[in-house]
C-alpha cells in the first residue's frame, strides 16, 4: 500500500519505487500548461488512470509546483487540487 503522507524521498530509487503503480490498473499524466518563475516550474497536469481492483476511472486535474537547484535538479515538488491554483501560484512566487 501506498503512502501519500511520507514528508519527502531521497534519490532517484526511491521515487522509482514510490511512483510503481499499484492502485492502479492503469494510469497517464498529462502536462497541460507550464509557467516558469526564477527557479520554480507551475504546471497543470491531468492524470487518468483506473483503479486495479474497483475499475474506478479517475481523471482529475491539477497543479504541480517544481523546484530546481542551481544544476538544474528537482529539489521539491508540491502538488494542489484543481480548486487550489491560487495556492499553487503563490507557491511558485507567482502572486494570484
Amino acid at each position: 500500500m501506498r503512502s501519500w503522507e511520507k514528508s519527502s524521498l531521497h534519490g532517484a530509487d526511491a521515487l522509482r519505487e514510490w511512483l510503481k503503480p499499484d492502485a492502479f490498473q492503469e494510469q497517464e499524466g498529462k502536462l497541460l500548461e507550464v509557467t516558469i518563475a526564477g527557479n520554480k516550474a507551475l504546471g497543470r497536469q491531468n492524470l487518468r488512470a483506473r483503479g486495479a481492483t474497483s475499475g474506478i476511472d479517475i481523471d482529475v486535474d491539477s497543479w504541480g509546483v517544481w523546484t530546481f537547484d542551481a544544476n538544474g535538479l528537482v529539489t521539491r515538488i508540491e502538488f494542489f487540487l484543481q480548486h487550489e491554483e491560487d495556492q499553487a501560484r503563490e507557491a511558485a512566487g507567482l502572486s494570484a
